[in-house]
């Protein structure tokens, strides 16, 4: 199966875990209902309750479940809009919802740190790049869910990129994925230079666009918050273009 056929699969693959592990475990069953003992206490005993083919999903799940958590939790104001994105970029069926919400709850509180979850992801996957950037895209959609991103959840996803090995340049583009661009100057909003050629302006505008698109993000259910983001980045992406398309003219026509 291809790579991003795998990852897909993997983060569509949370509901299923809980749905067809946790719900077959009655130890762990216990433990995640009455919320007795720990996540990591949680963890521990899905694993060994689950075959070696599958143990591995389980533990990426139960991973995820806790980088978000902590996430939440990053900057001391947790908050109904940030868990509703969760949920919605890691798709649950909502028969399991309570059960994950438990687990969930359990992370947020468990002391191991962000930095164990996100090794344990790198030494499942090793060497996949593309499933680390999607579990930082998807982390941002979380981060991103109530207000814009604080400091507190910026110094913990950029310290999750480097546990991953993402670029300076990767992590930027992250970043700027998920910030609306405050520069006045329109080259920059395009990531162009100032002497770009027509059909490099075109093809920057383009790609842009395309990125961003709310309808993209919408379709795969991130949050309101998040939509509502991607179309100012769209608006903001549109205006520089038309602002430099419209200064070319003026200085043609002189």
């Amino acid at each position: 199966m291809h790579a991003r056929q795998q990852d897909f699969n993997l983060y569509n693959s949370i509901s299923h875990a809980v749905a067809g592990y946790l719900g077959k475990m009655k130890r762990t069953r216990s433990v995640v209902r009455e919320q007795t003992g720990t996540f990591a206490r949680a963890e521990q005993i899905a694993k060994a309750e689950t075959d070696s083919d599958t143990a591995r999903d389980v533990a990426f799940t139960f991973a995820v479940i806790a980088l978000a958590a902590k996430l939440i939790k990053s900057d001391d104001n947790v908050s109904t809009q940030e868990y509703r994105a969760f949920r919605d970029v890691f798709p649950m069926r909502s028969k399991e919802e309570t059960k994950i919400r438990s687990l969930f709850l359990m992370a947020m509180n468990e002391l191991s740190s962000a930095h164990q979850y996100a090794r344990q992801i790198v030494s499942l996957y090793p060497e996949r790049k593309s499933l680390y950037r999607e579990v930082l895209n998807r982390l941002f959609q979380v981060a991103t869910a109530d207000a814009a991103l604080n400091t507190q959840e910026y110094n913990y996803l950029e310290e999750l990129s480097r546990i991953f090995g993402l670029k300076r340049a990767e992590w930027k583009q992250l970043v700027g994925r998920y910030t609306v661009p405050s520069s006045s100057n329109p080259y920059q909003v395009l990531g162009v230079k100032k002497n770009a050629s027509e059909r490099e302006l075109r093809n920057a505008h383009r790609r842009l666009v395309r990125e961003f698109h709310p309808d993209r993000y919408q379709a795969a259910g991130a949050s309101k918050e998040t939509v509502a983001l991607f179309g100012q980045k769209v608006a903001a992406v549109n205006a520089a273009y038309d602002a430099i398309v419209k200064s070319r003219m003026n200085a043609g026509a002189r």
